[in-house]
């Protein structure tokens, strides 16, 4: 009996841990639900190798209900209304049309939040209950998922302010989201996009 109370209590930490990431995962989630939109700095960045090291850049983040979303990067645009994709690049005046779920540029930040954690193991790695800030670690269970792991810093009011992802060839991409702004006025018209006359289209779809 006294062994079954010993090995009860060794499984303890295991299972608070998994509630917790739990209630945070189901948190932050709630609270993507509820938003209209949101707009946000960011700066990414890719360890592409040990040779040639970090390549990044920055740019503005907005986001839609309804997986709509722009990312403005200077010289390049991405721009979805939830089904098509436009990725303008300014600097060779072409613009590539593709279906949102068929492109590999797409930031669906949608699906780091609210499909893939079904898919995978969620890890509780870090908390700070003062300041209510985690990380979470998403490991696929499901083979078809094209990563190795995700981490999501959830800031203090349960939104994503950080998202790290390592790919199938260890590879580490990171999006940092600065000054994020929920709900505000935001019209249609910034989720779809006319290429420039005389750009070159390519409709991939």
């Amino acid at each position: 009996m006294l062994n079954k109370i010993i090995f009860i209590i060794s499984l303890l930490p295991l299972v608070l841990s998994a509630q917790n990431a739990t209630d945070v995962l189901e948190r932050v989630q709630s609270k993507f639900q509820s938003l209209q939109n949101f707009e946000a700095n960011f700066i990414q960045s890719a360890d592409i190798d040990s040779q040639n090291g970090y390549s990044g850049s920055e740019g503005y983040f907005y986001y839609k209900k309804g997986n709509k979303f722009r990312v403005d990067l200077g010289s390049m645009i991405i721009v979805s209304d939830g089904k098509t994709l436009w990725n303008y690049n300014e600097s060779q005046n072409r613009v590539l049309i593709n279906y949102v779920e068929d492109d590999a540029s797409s930031f669906s930040i949608e699906k780091y939040i609210m499909e893939y954690p079904s898919r995978c193991d969620v890890k509780l790695l870090s908390s700070d209950d003062k300041t209510k800030t985690y990380l979470l670690q998403l490991i696929p269970k499901d083979l078809d998922l094209e990563f190795n792991s995700i981490k999501l810093w959830i800031n203090g009011e349960d939104l994503l302010n950080q998202l790290e992802l390592v790919d199938l060839n260890d590879m580490t991409f990171t999006v940092r989201f600065q000054n994020i702004k929920i709900n505000q006025k935001m019209n249609d018209s910034k989720f779809t996009f006319t290429p420039p006359k005389g750009s070159q289209i390519i409709d991939l779809r």
